[in-house]
């Protein structure tokens, strides 16, 4: 039962810090760094794929307009965003968001 719980958590933090992006899961013990930073660049790129598969299949509706004009207009206030958080966080921790270190690493260091 332990390890089902465990499992299910973990896809569970992974599934709400895809779409979130919160910052606090690039802790060791949650996702880690590198794993949070290349889901975040995978969703920033998946997003306008998925929409444009959408309306390649669906075909042009007021639906497929309402999400290219919302997804084509966030994603650039979004990656400013981040450019903004990078370019004004302490040079120190920019390395927590491509660090590859494990729990264990992370538990033997405290």
């Amino acid at each position: 039962m332990g390890v089902i719980s465990s499992i299910l958590g973990r896809v569970m933090v992974k599934i709400i810090a895809d779409f979130t992006s919160i910052f606090h899961f690039r802790h060791p013990c949650e996702l880690g760094g590198l794993q949070l930073s290349l889901g975040m660049c995978l969703t920033l790129v998946g997003l306008p794929i998925a929409v444009w598969f959408y309306g390649s299949e669906k075909g042009q509706g007021n639906l497929y307009e309402g999400l290219r004009t919302s997804t084509f207009s966030l994603l650039p206030l979004v990656v400013a965003l981040l450019a903004i958080l990078f370019l004004t966080i302490e040079q120190k921790y920019i390395k927590t968001f491509v660090s590859i270190q494990r729990v264990k690493d992370f538990t033997i260091n405290r």
